[in-house]
């Protein structure tokens, strides 16, 4: 099928403004197996059609809106979902795959441009959070499963890409949760450095404003917390828009220990290879 059989099955199924299962079952069957930009587009925009809440001018009333039945609506998610698309309920899937990538994908600084190809094929995504037109952008090309990174720098808004994307199914511990492996790391870290009298408790608060708090979590019976930090540095192009390293991946970090209920000590650990 094409781009022109699909929005003809939208055109028609919008008719009477409302989307029913069969006819969201018509308008995914009428897409290419591989589905195009253009493709992907229209029954991302459909679906953002039958969803979105009206907002008219004050005095205004809407008396027909465009809806769906539940049935379409989750006909249009599991197709997302089987293509990788970025919309409905997969959008956020999407956006955190982007994220993964680059956190470990180097930026190709060959492809650096100030313009982007055949941009209007391509489906936009705001990285920012919160949105901004300023912020970190990307620009997906889902027939060929790649994007375009973009950001704000000195001379303007450039690109960098293609960048291949891969897309995983499996949920992923969320960045800011240790996984009990490495509490488990931390936890024998912090014995061995209070056995061997190294770990150097301070009765003041430490200076948190080098780095920004990632995750303050429970190590052991309420006694012993995790700080990590990440140290502010350059915001390079690169660093996802949220800036959040794994917490897993963090080495250096403050515990504190509360003992009773005025009594709070604070020390720092640096994790090596010997660690893991």
């Amino acid at each position: 099928m094409s781009v022109a059989a699909v929005r003809q099955q939208i055109t028609k199924a919008m008719s009477d403004l409302r989307l029913e299962g069969k006819e969201a079952t018509a308008i995914v069957g009428a897409a290419k197996p591989t589905v195009s930009n253009a493709e992907a587009k229209a029954i991302g925009d459909l679906y953002q059609h039958v969803t979105a809440r009206p907002n008219p001018p004050p005095g205004v009333v809407i008396c027909f809106r465009p809806s769906a039945e539940q049935a379409a609506l989750n006909t249009l998610d599991a197709f997302f979902l089987s293509r990788g698309l970025p919309f409905g309920k997969n959008k956020q899937g999407v956006v955190d795959a982007i994220d993964r990538t680059l956190r470990v994908v180097p930026l190709p600084l060959e492809t650096r441009r100030t313009s982007l190809p055949k941009k209007s094929s391509l489906v936009e995504l705001d990285l920012s959070s919160p949105p901004s037109p300023d912020g970190k952008k990307a620009f997906l090309d889902v027939a060929k499963k790649a994007f375009y990174f973009s950001a704000v720098e000195a001379e303007g808004r450039v690109y960098y890409g293609p960048i291949p994307l891969s897309l995983s199914t499996k949920p992923e511990l969320p960045a800011d949760k240790l996984t009990p492996e490495r509490k488990a790391q931390i936890l024998s870290k912090i014995e061995k450095l209070e056995r061997n009298g190294t770990l150097h408790w301070i009765n003041s608060p430490p200076d948190f404003a080098r780095g920004t708090v990632l995750s303050s979590q429970e190590l052991r019976d309420g006694v012993t917390k995790l700080s990590a930090l990440m140290v502010r540095g350059v915001d390079l192009p690169g660093l996802p828009a949220r800036g959040l390293r794994n917490v897993n991946e963090i080495n250096s970090f403050w515990v504190q220990k509360q003992e009773g209920r005025f009594r709070t000590q604070w020390a720092q650990v640096t994790m090596d290879g010997r660690d893991v």
